[in-house]
C-alpha cells in the first residue's frame, strides 16, 4: 500500500509528524491536546498532526476523519498486530493501556514522506510554545526525551526509591538522572524503524521486571544515546507538586498517574484546565465514545506526592534538586 495516499489532500506535506496514539478511553483528552496544536499556524507550517485509532471500528474512523476535516489532523486506523507483544508478556497492573505500544509502530502507518517523529501522550496539554520542538532534528540512533521524575527521589528513605534503584539497575541504567519519561520524545522515522522490533523483544523477554512497560524498555534501549529535553516539554505532575510552575514555565504538562483532570472536579491541576475538558467534551458529545465522569468528588491518590503531603524536608531537597537542574543542564535546545 503506497501510505502517502492515507493524506489529507487540503494539507500542506512537511517531514516532521506529530503523533498520538489512542484508544477510546483516552480518544476525548487526544483529541484535545492534537487541536491545540492543529489549530496554530505557527505548529501547522512546521509539522502535521496525526492520531492513530487502535480499537476503533471503521464507521469510527470515518466519523472522525469527516468531523475533523480541514482542521489539520489526520486519523490514521492501527491494528493491534502492528504493536501487540503477546499475550504471554506480563503486564505491571497500572492505568497505562497496553494500546501505548502503539507509540513503537508509528514508522509503520505513518505516510512515507514523513522522516521526523514528534509523539505526545494523549493526556498532554499545551501551554506554551512548541516551535523548538517541532524545528529540532534528532541524531540517528539517539531519542529526544525529557527525565521522569525518579532522580528527584534518589536516595530518599522508603519503599519506593528502594524498589527503583533495582528496577534501574536490572535495566543497566547506572544513573536516576539517567531514565526518561515516554510521554513526550521525538527521534528519526528511521531510528524508530530499526529500533521497534529490538524494543518489542526486549519487553517481551523482560516483561516482569518492566514496570512501566514499553518506556521501561525504551530506556534500556537508549540508555547512553538520548539527547535530554528539558522538563518544560514534559512537565508531569511530580514536578507540578513542586510548585515551580511560575520559575520553569513549562510549554506542556503531563498528566501522569491515574488522576486526571478530566475525571474529577476535584483535581490538584488548575481548575481552568479541567474546565477546558469540559468545554470540549461538550462541544463533541455526541461524537465521543467517552466523556468526563466526575463521580468522585475528591482525587484518589493515596500516595505521599502532592505538595500538600510531601514532608517539608524531602519536599525542600526536591525543589533544590529541581532548582539545579533547570540551570546546570545543558537541554538538547
Amino acid at each position: 500500500m503506497d501510505r502517502t495516499q492515507t493524506i489529507d489532500q487540503s494539507v500542506r506535506v512537511k517531514d516532521t509528524a506529530v503523533c498520538y496514539v489512542t484508544d477510546p478511553g483516552f480518544l476525548l483528552c487526544t483529541l484535545l491536546s492534537a487541536s491545540s496544536i492543529a489549530e496554530d499556524s505557527k505548529y501547522t507550517e512546521l509539522a502535521d498532526v496525526f492520531i492513530c485509532l487502535v480499537g476503533f471500528d471503521e464507521s469510527w474512523h470515518d466519523r472522525l476523519k469527516a468531523l475533523f476535516y480541514g482542521k489539520n489532523i489526520q486519523f490514521l486506523p492501527m491494528k493491534a498486530t502492528d504493536y501487540d507483544p503477546g499475550i504471554d508478556c506480563y503486564f505491571e497492573p497500572s492505568h497505562i493501556p497496553k494500546s501505548a505500544f502503539g507509540r513503537l509502530a508509528l514508522h509503520k502507518v505513518l505516510p512515507d514522506v514523513y522522516s521526523n517523529i514528534v509523539y505526545l501522550d494523549g493526556d498532554t496539554y499545551i501551554v506554551d510554545s512548541l516551535e523548538s520542538l517541532l524545528t529540532h532534528r534528532v541524531k540517528p540512533g539517539h531519542i529526544l526525551a525529557a527525565n521522569d521524575f525518579l532522580w528527584l527521589c534518589e536516595g530518599e528513605r522508603g519503599a519506593f526509591w528502594k524498589r527503583h534503584v533495582d528496577y534501574l539497575n536490572y535495566h543497566g541504567i547506572d544513573r536516576a538522572d539517567g531514565y526518561f519519561n515516554s510521554g513526550v520524545f521525538a527521534l528519526k522515522r528511521e531510528t524508530l524503524a530499526k529500533s521497534s522490533e529490538s524494543i518489542t523483544n526486549y519487553f517481551r523477554e523482560h516483561s516482569g521486571a518492566c514496570l512501566y512497560h514499553d518506556q521501561s524498555a525504551l530506556n534500556a534501549y537508549f540508555y547512553g544515546h538520548r539527547e535530554i529535553l528539558s522538563p518544560r516539554y514534559n512537565y508531569s505532575l511530580n514536578f507540578y507538586d513542586l510548585d515551580r510552575m511560575e520559575t520553569d514555565q513549562p510549554a506542556i504538562l503531563h498528566f501522569t498517574g491515574g488522576e486526571k483532570p478530566w475525571k474529577t472536579k476535584a483535581s490538584v491541576w488548575p481548575q481552568s484546565i479541567t474546565n477546558a475538558y469540559i468545554e470540549f467534551s461538550e462541544t463533541y458529545a455526541d461524537l465521543l465514545p467517552c466523556g468526563l465522569n466526575f463521580a468522585a468528588s475528591k482525587p484518589k491518590r493515596k500516595t505521599a506526592v502532592t505538595m500538600r503531603i510531601l514532608k517539608s524536608t524531602r519536599r525542600y531537597k526536591r525543589r533544590k534538586l529541581m532548582h539545579n537542574y533547570m540551570i546546570e543542564t545543558e537541554f538538547a535546545f
